[in-house]
């Protein structure tokens, strides 16, 4: 908390009460689970993917680098993923979230990657630590790499098409209640928004941008 408000992350005014109260209410929640699992707090460590980097090694303590996962994804395409992932233990990965539909969705391309790590000394077990609940989910995956791939291939689909899978809507298309879709749909986006005019007006605009029509 000490360092989101020396960065100037909080709000200012009232909210910035309101923040830290919510920020501490976390720490306690996140140090409650870490106690349940025992894991100590300074044994958590971060994992950097670099292109440079060729075999595993510890640059500082708990600070992991490993080469970028390279994927192959088919049809002569390659995909280096780079970049940094925090909150890992011997158990797996930590992520603040719950065991529900849209928090498992949230985590999961996170999961993906962490389960494609390649093996080194910090990396002993290969669960999903759900830090808001307590819950913990083990890796029951026989193919973790093919799951990633599809998980890539649709990431280059999004970028160039508008997705409705988006974590927040799970739910309301796993009901099939269209009636609850669309609520959900109108709660979740702007309808005056330029931008989202542009790219979404062809998807349900009687539902979407009534104002439009």
């Amino acid at each position: 908390m000490q360092e989101a408000e020396r960065q100037g992350r909080l709000p200012l005014g009232a909210f910035k009460e309101v923040a830290k109260q919510v920020l501490q209410e976390d720490q306690t929640q996140w140090k409650k689970t870490l106690e349940t699992y025992k894991i100590e707090e300074d044994t958590l460590f971060s994992v950097e993917l670099q292109l440079s980097c060729k075999q595993p090694f510890e640059l500082s303590k708990n600070r992991w680098i490993l080469p970028a996962l390279c994927i192959s994804l088919g049809h002569g395409r390659t995909a280096y993923l780079k970049g940094k992932l925090s909150s890992l233990c011997s158990k797996g990965l930590l992520f603040w979230g719950k065991e529900s539909i849209e928090d498992l969705c949230k985590a999961w391309p996170l999961f993906l990657i962490f389960l494609n790590l390649p093996n080194f000394q910090a990396k002993k077990e290969s669960c999903l630590l759900l830090m808001k609940d307590h819950s913990l989910k083990e890796n029951c995956f026989e193919d973790p790499l093919g799951l990633l791939v599809n998980f890539l291939d649709y990431y280059e689909i999004g970028l160039m098409t508008p997705s409705l899978i988006l974590p927040d809507w799970i739910m309301a298309f796993s009901d099939e209640n269209s009636e609850k879709l669309q609520k959900k749909m109108k709660d979740s986006l702007d309808p005056f928004d330029p931008i989202l005019i542009l790219t979404w007006s062809g998807f349900f605009p009687k539902i979407l941008f009534p104002q439009q029509i």
